[in-house]
């Protein structure tokens, strides 16, 4: 979120400390269209509990109007830190295979830079 310079319109989005331990950090962050239609707008949402594939996560915040990720083919709803891998697709082992290809970065170049 940082790199994209994403910020949460309530609560925070995840930084690289929720993304350290695996399995070990069970919290997600939530698209705005998916806090309104699922959560009624509800303005406490930071701190509320979910399950994920029947394991609890806290939600930290909720992302801007029109923010869905990355991806070009899906609008995701939830975020949740790489390290949930295991938890949130059991068997996937991507993590650990270098030449796995379901994982791609982004960037942003440095102001000033133009390639």
């Amino acid at each position: 979120f940082d790199v994209l310079g994403v910020k949460a319109v309530t609560g925070r989005v995840l930084t690289p400390a929720d993304n350290v331990n695996r399995g070990g950090h069970p919290v997600a962050v939530i698209s705005h269209l998916a806090w309104q239609r699922r959560f009624a707008g509800d303005p406490n949402i930071a701190g509320r509990t979910i399950k994920l594939n029947g394991m609890p996560y806290t939600i930290l915040g909720v992302t801007p109007p029109g923010f869905i990720g990355v991806e070009r083919f899906y609008a995701a709803e939830i975020f949740v830190p790489d390290m949930m891998t295991a938890q949130i697709e059991p068997g996937a082992t991507y993590l650990d295979r270098r030449g796995d290809q379901n994982t791609f970065m982004v960037g942003r170049l440095k102001p000033g830079v133009s390639e």
